[in-house]
């Protein structure tokens, strides 16, 4: 066990999401039959693909969108039409820290929120939620379901990816009780912070400026429009929100498309005697694309 180095161990503020593969755990309990039946290499191979390969393809669609949205530049043409404090303003805005880790078959991210770099922390939440999205309906196209939540907290920040804390915490309460269905949700205080965006004086505070807070009001806009409510009103990430599906084009509509068949073949494989709770996340899902 590594020891503990006070020197490094700092308390950050964190939006931490917690994202779960729904059935991987089955899956993995499958592989002792490799061992117990002696399998051969061909026949073993799918039931890695099923477990550990399927876990492995859930981290780097998240991941993979994760370092594509932050790839994302202005071109040089544009960047050069905005007046010098506006290229500043644009640079400062896609500076964040945003950490990973995997815990057995679920995706944790820690953004960590900065409060002197305000739109900063508002790109790096935006791709969050955003990378979620695209992983989300990547996920459902190959038929498979994810769960998830999202709140902010404190974690001890040792200058590694590991980092461990309340945030940590909320997010995998949201994701085992409140969620339910597959979606992943935003607790109470995320959407008090995302709020916090928004308002004037909590921007005034920090040292923003008039076109720093006008940015971030527009930011914040932009974000709630990759979210929705539902009936029983909880907030999760729409996976087809029309900004998404705007951004992905072509690709968007044939995941869309994808996953609405394979929800719809996955209810025609269960038996409404014995698979009540499986038909229920189905159907959910199935609703949720529409």
């Amino acid at each position: 066990m590594d020891k503990l180095d006070e020197a490094k161990n700092t308390l950050r503020q964190t939006v931490t999401a917690f994202v779960d593969l729904l059935g991987a755990r089955d899956a993995l309990i499958e592989l002792d039959r490799i061992v117990e039946l002696e399998m051969k290499k061909e026949e073993a191979t799918p039931l890695i693909q099923r477990s550990i390969g399927l876990i492995r393809w859930l981290r780097s669609q998240i991941e993979d969108a994760l370092d594509e949205l932050r790839a994302h530049e202005l071109p040089e043409s544009e960047l050069a039409k905005l007046p010098p404090k506006g290229r500043e303003t644009w640079k400062r805005s896609r500076t964040y820290d945003l950490r990973r880790q995997h815990l057995a078959d679920a995706v944790v991210l820690n953004l960590l929120i900065a409060h002197d770099n305000v739109l900063g922390t508002l790109r790096g939440l935006t791709d969050l939620i955003s990378a979620i999205g695209y992983g989300g309906l990547s996920l459902l196209s190959r038929g498979y379901l994810i769960r998830g939540g999202i709140e902010t907290g404190v974690a001890i920040d040792r200058g590694g990816n590991e980092m461990l804390g309340s945030g940590m915490a909320y997010s995998y309460l949201l994701e085992s009780g409140a969620a339910f269905y597959p979606r992943v949700c935003l607790g109470p205080r995320l959407l008090g912070f995302i709020s916090s965006f928004e308002n004037e004086l909590s921007l005034k505070s920090v040292g923003c400026s008039t076109a720093e807070i006008d940015v971030s009001k527009r930011g914040a806009n932009f974000l709630r429009q990759l979210l929705r409510t539902d009936p029983d009103g909880m907030v999760r990430v729409n996976f087809v929100a029309p900004l998404l599906m705007k951004g992905l084009g072509e690709l968007g509509a044939k995941l869309r498309e994808s996953a609405e068949a394979e929800m719809r073949r996955h209810l025609s494989t269960l038996d409404p005697s014995k698979d009540v709770a499986k038909i229920q996340k189905f159907q959910w899902a199935l609703s949720s694309l529409a």
